[in-house]
Parts: structure tokens; sequence; C-alpha cells
């Protein structure tokens, strides 16, 4: 059989050990396909769409993408995702979703479809169990806005060994997650990003900003200045290994990294005192931000066949398994959703309702631009904070400045 080279561009799903974790999966692969040889390139969430742009400008780069589930349809709109319906014929569609993930499902009711989901993630809220004792705080205690706040400022008088504690630890690095960060926040205040079946940018309404308003006044007032001058890597340290912090948003990836016992980031102490919770409700609801990844192959793959091949595989049952559990984040197949946790139920119950309450980006075609627009506007608000000199007129301000670039775009 011809040998073929075929090449994969990833995100650091597990860190710096991003290509040894995913190589080890790929070798399951080249048991079952040894003709087909995998050169694989990690590049960082922040830089990754920039590349990605590129190769299907220039229509030069690699066969398959793995893409932020918010991309896709921005990607197929301008020509660099293969149709890929034909071969999804073969696979029983009412099996391979979560019910938890509606939204992807929604995907595969069009008539052409251009990736599979690949893995999940959802935004949890992480706390210390100790200092929420100390504070005689209880996880009841953050179970709306109102509540949230004032446990806040029941924490923000803590010192736990002449050390003070900081209630939440947030970074201001400009990063990519920036925009899942504020979006539950958004949805919890009655707002969105688009409306009119994305036809118009709903920033500027009364619920969008409020919720950005009670966000950002949380950062102001509750997040330590330190940490918003840090990166997003050292904020994580900070709350998981140093515990400098009481609260903290992130995605399922922790689990195998800072609260795995066999990882070198782990520390029991810390560890053994990290509650999960669902977010805290708004005036409009109870909302997280569900993303994932999605993979692709490129339009001008030379080998689109080999290509469904790997993309077949890394979206099976065992493998879903196998490598969802090594970079902590969910797997998609309804049929492994609950073997993931299998080995404990309360997490597992925990995790499913904080699904539940899952919310995605809109699936239209220019999310992709919008979204890194948006990215950009977030973090000159952070900046501003940094800087202690951020102010409602200031938020204001900016969000109506990015509506007419949006609404422009949106016009096109």
């Amino acid at each position: 059989m011809k040998k073929v080279d075929l090449e994969m561009w990833v995100m650091p799903n597990a860190s710096f050990k991003t290509g040894l974790t995913f190589g080890e999966e790929l070798k399951h692969f080249s048991k079952k396909y040894p003709h087909i040889n995998v050169r694989v390139k990690v590049h960082t969430w922040s830089s990754a769409w920039k590349f990605i742009m590129e190769a299907v400008r220039t229509r030069q780069g690699p066969d398959i993408f793995q893409l932020g589930s918010s991309w896709v349809n921005t990607l197929a709109y301008l020509g660099g995702l293969a149709d890929i319906s034909k071969p999804i014929k073969e696979l029983k569609k009412k099996d391979f979703f979560s019910p938890l993930n509606k939204q992807m499902e929604e995907s595969f009711k069009e008539e052409k479809i251009y990736s599979l989901p690949w893995f999940m993630d959802a935004r949890i809220l992480f706390y210390r169990k100790d200092i929420f004792k100390k504070a005689g705080l209880e996880e009841k205690d953050i179970e709306n806005w109102d509540s949230f706040q004032k446990a806040c400022h029941k924490i923000e008088t803590l010192k736990i060994k002449g050390k003070k504690i900081y209630p939440l630890a947030v970074s201001g690095a400009k990063s990519w997650t920036l925009i899942h960060d504020i979006a539950p926040w958004i949805w919890a205040g009655g707002g969105d990003f688009l409306k009119f079946k994305g036809k118009k940018i709903r920033l500027q309404q009364r619920e969008s900003l409020e919720g950005m308003k009670f966000y950002f006044d949380l950062v102001k007032d509750y997040g330590s200045k330190n940490a918003l001058r840090q990166n997003m890597g050292k904020v994580m340290e900070d709350f998981f290994i140093y515990g400098r912090y009481a609260m903290h948003f992130s995605g399922t990836w922790v689990f195998s990294a800072f609260l795995n016992p066999s990882s070198h980031l782990y520390r029991a102490e810390i560890a053994q005192n990290i509650g999960i919770a669902l977010p805290p409700a708004g005036p409009k609801g109870r909302y997280s931000f569900l993303g994932g990844s999605n993979l692709g192959i490129a339009k001008f793959s030379k080998y689109p066949r080999e290509a469904w091949e790997l993309i077949y595989f890394l979206t099976s049952p065992a493998s879903q398994l196998r490598y969802t559990k090594a970079i902590s984040n969910l797997p998609v197949h309804s049929k492994i959703f609950n073997a993931f946790f299998f080995e404990d139920e309360q997490l597992a119950e925990k995790i499913k309702q904080i699904c539940s309450c899952g919310r995605m980006f809109p699936q239209v075609f220019s999310w992709g631009i919008i979204e890194t627009m948006i990215i950009e506007m977030l973090a000159d608000i952070f900046h501003r904070i940094k800087e202690e000199k951020y102010t409602q007129a200031f938020l204001k301000k900016e969000v109506k400045k990015i509506s007419s670039e949006i609404d422009f775009v949106l016009s096109l």
C-alpha cells in the first residue's frame, strides 16, 4: 500500500505535553493504518486563527485542522474546508453526540457538513473549600450574582498564615479565553452577542452591558492587581499550587493537570480542598460556556481519503475515551460520557449539571472574525482595569465602537 504523509495542526490540548500525549494516541492509529504517517504541528490558541486563515488564503498548509467549534462555519464559507457529508452518512448520528451538546447536534442537520466534533469543554467554577469554611461560607452562598458578590466581599477581608487571600483568580493577559469568561455573564444577564439570526450585533443592548458590567466590576473590585498582570499559566499555578485565591473559572482540562495525583503540578494540600460549583445564576438564568474542538479536512488536501480515516479514528468511542481522559476534556460520544467519569459519580453528576446549562457561541459564518474583534476589545478593557482607569463610561464607549465595526462586517 502506498505510503502517505499527512500533516495535522492541533492546539496545546495537553499544555507542553501535547506532542507526547497526542503521539501516544497516534500509535493506536498507526497499528491500524501503518501506511499513513502523521506529522503534527502545535499552534497556540491565540495564534492558530492567524495561521489557519493564512493556510486557507494561500491554499497551503495541513491536511487536517483542529478547529474551535465556532470557527467551522467561517472557514467553510471561505472555502477552506472539505465537505465530508458523504462519509458521515455512515455514522449513527443519534448515538454520536452527548445529549448535553444540543448545538453540535444541530450542525448535523445541515445539508453540508464540514467537520466532526472531537471533544467538549465547559467553564467550571473551582473554589477552595477550606477558605470558604474559614470565611463562614458554603457552596450555596455563591448561588446567584448577589450572593456571589457578597461572598467575594467576605473573602476579601481574610488572611491565612499572614497572607491576604483574593476572592478571584483572573488573568488580564491578552488571551483567547477572555471571551469564554465573559459569555456566561452576558447570557445570565439576558443579553447575547448577535440577534436577527446573526445579522446584527447585540452587545450594546442594556442586558448585555449589564452582564459585562457585573463581571468587570467583580474583576476590578475582587481580583488581584498582580494576577491581572500575569499570564494565565502563572495565575493557574497561584490558584492550584500556591493557594492564593479562593475562586477561579476554568475548563475541565485542569483535572489532568493540577488535580491529578500523578502530575508534577499536583499539590495534595490544595487539591484536596478544591470543590466545583455551578456558575452563579443571573437575572435571566444560569449559564456556563460550552465549547470544544472539531476536526476538519482542508479543501486543498492531497489525501482527503486518508485524512478522513484519521478523523474517523480520532472520533471513535475507543479513541475518544483514551484521549479525552488524557487531556481531561469531555467526550462527545453519548455512549462513553458516563464511562469517562466512572470513578467518581458525584463529579459526573456535577459536570452534567454544568454542561446542561452550557451554551455555545453563535453558529454563523462570520463568527471567527467577530470573535477576534471582541477579544481585542476585552483585552483593552482588562488593560484599563490593570491601570486602575476602568470606568463604566469607558466600557460603553468601547462596546459602542466595536459594535459599529462588527455591524459593518455583518453588512458585507
